[in-house]
């Protein structure tokens, strides 16, 4: 009768432990399912959030004058670089100024999962969103020429100034009797012609320079070596903007020729008020004065400066895709566009 006892504990043990391990490998089922899967799941959502920063960052490239061409643009990109995103929803939105936001939308509605199947989950939905803006830089950090052009009336963009106009960029000695040309210090080493001179040279400064900055004037005659260096800066001959090259759809030049090398007459200078005075009158500047800096214009130097004789220089600012350029402002026509992920 013990015998008989031992033999029923031992088949009832035995049956115990099978549904022990049954219940065990539903158990590692569904752990493999959360961890595979979710690694499955967690990689293809980078994947999507990968093309859906593309798409955002090309379409928002249109904004904010084509909305219909930047959503058509974002699709594009998001059919390339993430097929499998079955809905795909672009919405052009305001951030600063009207139509310069767009937001891309992705969604694979069914990926198909491996493990999880085997407890009753064939499916899961993945999405992503992306939130691009287009705007104007308020930093350059780099590449800023020290030709001060004041603000003409108005501190709101484009600063009193038409696009596509002419402006005096040295004014000519003998019709400056303040000792001062137009130029402003951009170094950040002793006051004297050779600093405007190196900074030129080089291709403006190497200091960040920020809307809000005050700089002072900078003075003596100093027209024939600063010249001198712009004529050393500009590494090309005289040309118009027709031998440089233009984006139609964005509206912008690049400083680039038609061959592709670098062309050094797309520059970038300062917008200035004076502090204490006039904030609109050049000609009330004498000495070396505090100016504020309330924002910057792209210039095109067409012709070469001539050392040899005292004349003003001359400019027209035209809109261009900055380098160098941070800090997210508020699009401003013919001061730079710049993109960024918003989110």
């Amino acid at each position: 009768m013990a015998r008989s006892r031992g033999r029923g504990t031992a088949k009832g043990e035995s049956g115990a432990v099978a549904i022990v391990v049954a219940v065990m490998l539903v158990v590692l089922l569904g752990l493999g399912a959360i961890v595979i899967d979710a690694g499955i799941l967690y990689s293809h959502r980078r994947q999507m959030q990968t093309a859906a920063d593309a798409a955002a960052l090309a379409g928002v490239l249109e904004l904010p004058g084509d909305p219909v061409g930047a959503r058509a643009t974002a699709d594009q990109y998001a059919l390339l670089n993430s097929p499998d995103a079955d809905q795909r929803l672009f919405t052009v939105d305001s951030t600063y100024v009207a139509n310069d936001t767009l937001v891309a939308e992705l969604t694979d509605t069914s990926r198909r999962l491996f493990f999880a199947r085997f407890i009753g989950w064939d499916e899961a939905p993945v999405s992503a969103r992306a939130v691009a803006v287009a705007g104007s830089p308020i930093t350059y950090g780099s590449g800023v020429m020290p030709f001060g052009i004041i603000a003409s009336g108005t501190v709101e963009p484009p600063y009193g100034y038409d696009p596509g106009e002419t402006i005096e960029l040295v004014c000519d000695t003998g019709a400056q009797s303040q000792g001062n040309w137009h130029y402003v210090d951009l170094a950040d080493y002793t006051a004297g012609a050779n600093n405007t001179k190196t900074v030129i040279g080089n291709g403006g400064t190497s200091e960040p320079l920020s809307i809000g900055d005050i700089i002072e004037t900078q003075t003596g005659l100093v027209t024939n070596p600063n010249f001198n260096a712009l004529d050393g800066w500009f590494t090309c001959a005289p040309h118009g903007l027709a031998g440089t090259i233009y984006n139609a759809d964005r509206g912008i030049w690049l400083p680039e020729h038609l061959d592709g090398t670098f062309c050094p007459r797309l520059i970038t200078c300062p917008v200035i008020v004076v502090v204490d005075g006039d904030p609109y009158d050049w000609d009330s500047v004498t000495g070396a004065k505090a100016v504020e800096v309330v924002g910057f214009l792209n210039i095109f130097v067409e012709n070469d400066p001539d050392p040899s004789n005292d004349n003003a220089l001359y400019g027209t600012f035209v809109q261009v895709d900055p380098a160098d350029a941070s800090g997210h402002g508020s699009y401003t026509d013919y001061a730079g566009i710049i993109t960024w992920l918003h989110e």
